[in-house]
């Protein structure tokens, strides 16, 4: 009987927390989320414009030092190019706990005719936006944190 009314207790505890509280934040490293952005190809290169928000989680141990090198680009599952991306004037690179920031990337590349058949076969195609994140340990001499991770949405396709 006890343990049934502590049962109890513990749910009603746990659905009051999630009304009054909201949503508890359990990321404890860095998040990339794509938001949208598009490729615009022409007869030999295409140029991809993508919004990403990223954000360290309000529980981590530290903030994250983080680089987003590359997208890669997919119409129907198939790849079709992968892009380095240019960081904008204004990116810092560093996200403390509970931070987020949203992030315009931009990239140009060369575009094989195979891949651009495959590219402007379609009105959208799959981005995939690749980081890596360093985090230091509370004490120094402790070497760096590495992660790696990515974040995945859809750009509309145009110029073809």
């Amino acid at each position: 009987m006890r343990t049934r009314i502590r049962n109890q207790a513990v749910a009603v505890g746990l659905l009051l927390g999630a009304l009054v509280g909201g949503c508890i934040d359990t990321a404890l490293g860095l998040v990339l989320t794509v938001e949208g952005g598009a490729a615009t190809a022409d007869a030999t290169t295409v140029t991809i414009e993508v919004r990403a928000e990223l954000r360290v989680g309000e529980h981590a141990l530290g903030g994250d030092s983080f680089i987003v090198p590359r997208a890669s680009l997919f119409s129907g599952g198939e790849p079709v190019v992968d892009v380095n991306l240019e960081r904008p004037a204004e990116f810092r690179g560093r996200l403390e706990p509970g931070e987020s920031v949203t992030v315009t990337f931009r990239g140009t590349t060369d575009l094989p005719p195979a891949s651009r058949t495959r590219l402007c076969g379609s009105d959208s195609a799959t981005v995939i936006l690749g980081w890596q994140a360093e985090e230091q340990p509370d004490d120094p001499l402790d070497p760096p944190i590495m992660s790696f991770g990515n974040g995945e949405g859809t750009v509309s396709v145009s110029g073809c």
